[in-house]
């Protein structure tokens, strides 16, 4: 099964690997010049990297760090790191790949033991541990990425072991043997 996670941003973190293996690591960058206002482009290309994720790379499963709207955003903003989300689960959707949306603080507490650090330090805790991991990331956007895709595939992996024990369990209970 292949898995994809997305650091939704202007520079989008992207870390797409087999569950179980290694994230190739990259990043988008969704900059553009003298664009009108609403992002139109930068919400067409990450339909697009949606698309290639799953039609080329094969993602079968999508994990996207939960956006942060805080209220000293501009409108502007809010509404990029929304439409990012959004345009990722509507293409997810009408490919029947399921996707999960998790907080970043979550991300951090699986990746590095700690959900409660500052900006800074949490980024360059999970640099170091990605490095410490033999994962080359570019930036700290590639970093979340991959901690998001191992937080992902540790999440699919545990829930295919209790599936895998209820299986086993019920067959037992059934007097059908494992």
């Amino acid at each position: 099964m292949i898995i994809a996670a997305l650091d939704l941003a202007t520079k989008t973190g992207v870390a797409v690997g087999p569950l179980g293996g290694q994230p190739e690591l990259w990043t988008l960058d969704l900059k553009s010049k003298g664009e009108a206002k609403f992002h139109a482009t930068r919400l067409m290309q990450i339909q697009g990297l949606a698309h290639r994720l799953i039609s080329e790379q094969g993602a079968q499963f999508i994990a996207i760090e939960k956006p942060f709207v805080a209220t000293h955003n501009n409108w502007e903003t809010t509404l990029l790191t929304i439409g990012l989300t959004a345009n990722v689960l509507s293409w997810a959707a009408r490919k029947g790949i399921p996707v999960d949306i998790i907080p970043s603080q979550t991300v951090a507490k699986h990746f590095t033991g700690s959900g409660k650090m500052k900006r800074d330090e949490k980024k360059a805790a999970i640099l170091a541990e990605c490095k410490a991991r033999g994962w080359e990331p570019h930036d700290d956007n590639q970093a979340d990425a991959a901690a998001l895709w191992d937080l992902a595939c540790w999440r699919l992996l545990s829930s295919q072991v209790v599936s895998s024990a209820l299986v086993l369990n019920d067959k037992k209970r059934r007097g059908r043997g494992a």
